[in-house]
């Protein structure tokens, strides 16, 4: 039962619609929906950007990080091939890759 559900996650939410009237509960439905319905086009950005092949699918939890970390891999599958391969010497790569590295070197302790 969806009551139940929603009692577990959120109690506070099914006091609240509990005590709507029948009037304030209906535009709250369409609030949520509405809500719904924009998460749903940012969920749809997020995936289009963060992952390889998004389908129209719903997805678990454990998927969306699986996907997110096969983006992450292609990533850096992509600046290894397009940022190293195309630079001359060792001194050219690792210049590149310390220039791209501005910013974050309070992440790493040995990069001057």
């Amino acid at each position: 039962m969806n009551v139940e559900e929603l009692k577990k996650e959120r109690p506070d939410l099914v006091e609240l619609f509990e005590s709507m009237s029948r009037k304030l509960l209906l535009e709250q439905c369409y609030k949520e929906c509405i809500d719904a319905i924009e998460m749903e086009k940012r969920v749809a950005i997020f995936m289009e950007e963060c992952t390889i092949g998004m389908s129209k699918t719903n997805y678990t939890e454990a998927s969306l990080r699986s996907m997110i970390t096969d983006k992450h891999e292609n990533d850096i599958q992509q600046f290894c091939y397009y940022e190293i391969c195309d630079e001359e010497t060792d001194e050219e790569i690792v210049k590149s890759i310390r220039e791209k590295a501005r910013g974050y070197e309070h992440l790493v302790l040995d990069l001057p």
